[in-house]
């Protein structure tokens, strides 16, 4: 009986760390999501994958620009909804932060972000990606 008791508190003891170091690894992450669409009426085949990326347009012409990425592999019909996870620590204040987003289908890019979106990159909210015919 001792024995469960004194295991009872040693758990109630570290539980509040537990919580705090949960806590501490949502902070240090963040989610933009959303969805990725275009106006043509084309079906995507089968082998087609979308891209979806958050840049530092502050830092375009050097080194660590790229934030974070993803594939979406086979990906249906538009919209296609994305989620991306990106590390708070690599966005800086003051950065002006966008998506960019494109549609390839066998090794061609059919669709693409004419402008870059751009977002608050500390407080991410859902986004709505408008691709344009790609020439």
């Amino acid at each position: 009986m001792k024995i469960a008791r004194l295991l009872a508190v040693l758990a109630l003891s570290l539980f509040p760390l537990a919580c705090a170091s949960s806590d501490m690894d949502e902070d240090e992450m963040a989610t933009v999501g959303g969805s990725i669409s275009y106006t043509e009426r084309i079906a995507l085949g089968a082998d087609a994958v979308a891209h979806v990326r958050i840049v530092d347009l502050d830092l375009v012409d050097k080194p660590g620009y790229l934030v974070a990425q993803k594939a979406i592999n086979s990906p249906g019909q538009v919209p296609i909804e994305f989620e991306l996870t990106y590390w708070m620590e690599s966005v800086e204040s003051g950065h002006s932060y966008a998506l960019q987003a494109r549609i390839e289908e066998g090794g061609t890019v059919l669709f693409t972000t004419a402008e870059d979106v751009k977002f608050d990159a500390k407080q991410p909210v859902r986004q709505e990606l408008i691709l344009k015919r790609a020439e």
